[in-house]
């Protein structure tokens, strides 16, 4: 064979061999997240979707409640569940925090945010960890290094929010698909709530 018949057989072999790892990346699935069911769970979650709303569901009932929404032109970067509803920090043509009532989403109170966060968001329970090996593979593990969850997903696939409650007990996370999903540490299974939530900023949990 010529030259020029040696370098097109190999360029057509690259190209094979590139459209079968297209192909193996490709069907690796996203880990399966079962939906939530009534009465799994007891405890209340709000997060930010990408509809620029705020959402709050109740593990209880698995009712997902769309609170708030903002203008395209304002950006959420704060939620927080406290004693006296969720507050929402807010930035755009002015820096505020809302207050909303978690049953009917009416605004309850209007702030200037004059710099501060909402509620006692710096104070977020922050004991936990993700690890990435570079098989896809992505471990959770606590701060005593026992791990909570394995999860298999495609190559790029990752976490990008993990949030735990104040009980110690349940977690919720955001991964790269925007699905947000929540577990028990006891149990390691994580169940699906919604598909399309932001990370940030992280949902935030019922005291």
């Amino acid at each position: 064979m010529t030259r020029q018949a040696w370098s097109a057989v190999a360029g057509a072999i690259a190209v094979m061999v590139a459209v079968v790892v297209i192909i193996v990346v490709a069907s690796v699935p996203l880990p399966e997240f079962p939906p939530i069911t009534p009465g799994q769970f007891d405890a209340s979650l709000a997060y930010v979707a990408e509809t620029n709303c705020v959402r709050a569901v109740d593990l209880a009932d698995a009712e997902v409640r769309e609170l708030h929404c903002v203008s395209e032109r304002d950006w959420i970067d704060n939620v927080v569940w406290t004693e006296a509803g969720i507050e929402v920090g807010v930035e755009g043509f002015q820096s505020t925090i809302v207050v909303l009532d978690p049953e009917t989403g009416d605004v309850i109170e209007t702030r200037n945010r004059d710099g501060a966060y909402p509620g006692d968001w710096p104070l977020r329970d922050q004991d936990l960890f993700i690890d990435i090996p570079s098989d896809g593979t992505i471990v959770i593990r606590d701060e005593h290094n026992q791990v909570l969850i394995t999860l298999v997903g495609p190559e790029m696939y990752g976490i990008d929010t993990l949030v735990g409650a104040s009980d110690r007990q349940m977690v919720a996370l955001v991964d790269s698909s925007q699905r947000l999903a929540v577990f028990d540490r006891d149990v390691g299974q994580p169940y699906l709530i919604d598909t399309d939530a932001r990370p940030y900023p992280p949902p935030a949990w019922k005291p």
